[in-house]
């Protein structure tokens, strides 16, 4: 995993069924793009919940108290130059 045809990508959320494994279903999404909402799978017969990835990553943030960490440093790995000249019209005055 991820599957060797995987789209070019800087992310992936990865789901595979049960029932259909080997098969896999893959979101892949760069950097600037909107994170998906993924189905996850439940029990057979019921739907498939959906996973907000973007709620769920503000949420952790948030909670965690991660704003002062994001902006100590460059980000690990860094980012490629336009992803980063991009990034930074969304850092904090100062930061």
């Amino acid at each position: 995993m991820p599957p060797d045809d995987l789209p070019t990508c800087d992310y992936c959320s990865v789901v595979s069924r049960v029932g259909e494994r080997p098969r896999l279903g893959v979101w892949p999404w760069r950097l600037r793009d909107p994170m998906p909402v993924v189905p996850v799978p439940l029990a057979a017969g019921d739907a498939d919940a959906r996973l907000d990835l973007k709620a769920v990553l503000d949420r952790l943030y948030d909670d965690g108290f991660y704003g002062d960490r994001a902006y100590a440093g460059p980000p690990d790995p860094r980012l490629a130059p336009d992803d980063a000249a991009w990034a930074a019209g969304f850092l904090p005055a100062g930061g």
